[in-house]
């Protein structure tokens, strides 16, 4: 099922970020939202997830979706480690799963120390398999790849892109590079004042 946002407005004050906007967001689709610094992107993920309200227009097809979400904060509870961070999200914890997912992305040894201990990079990378085993419907990655090197985030574009399924995925950045390589029927979309489509 798709995501339809009909005329959605939001405003900071005299800062309008978005008017009349409209935009469709379809299944097994991924996304890239780009633009300026302050041209709303982050605003915008955070209005698909619940957690701003557009000041007027409508949206069909997201109350009926699971959302998982990668903010630009890790948001990791510091003295847990790695495998507790992500079973305290999830319904039915496998631990077997979160170990080989986890694995898949971080040196074995680090999956049962505090993420306190870890990089920026390393905590990033954490933060994006746990969005990944939400098991979610609609998954929001807010600048993904920050603090990872060229090498590390292919892999971690190549881990989200093998287990995309038929999520619908929608990142912000700014390099295009990123975009294209998680793919190049990716529909980059790019914010200004008054946007109007996408």
């Amino acid at each position: 099922m798709e995501i339809q946002i009909q005329n959605w407005n939001k405003a900071f004050g005299e800062h309008i970020l978005f008017q009349n906007l409209n935009a469709t967001f379809r299944e097994g689709e991924r996304y890239c939202l780009m633009g300026a610094s302050g041209s709303g992107k982050t605003t915008f993920l955070r209005m698909l997830a619940g957690l701003e309200r557009p000041d007027g227009g409508m949206c069909k097809g997201l109350k009926e979706k699971r959302i998982s979400m990668v903010f630009q904060e890790n948001r990791l509870c510091e003295g847990f480690n790695a495998l507790d961070n992500i079973k305290m999200v999830l319904k039915r914890p496998e631990e077997g799963i979160i170990r080989r997912e986890l694995a898949a992305l971080l040196p074995e040894e680090y999956i049962e120390q505090p993420v306190y201990r870890f990089s920026g990079g390393m905590k990033r990378r954490v933060a994006v398999v746990r969005a990944i085993l939400a098991d979610s419907d609609l998954l929001l990655m807010d600048e993904p790849f920050t603090g990872l090197d060229e090498s590390l985030k292919k892999q971690v574009m190549d881990y989200i892109m093998e287990r995309q399924k038929n999520r619908i995925v929608i990142f912000t950045t700014h390099q295009e590079e990123d975009a294209e390589y998680m793919n190049a029927i990716i529909r980059k979309i790019y914010f200004t004042r008054n946007v109007k489509s996408m």
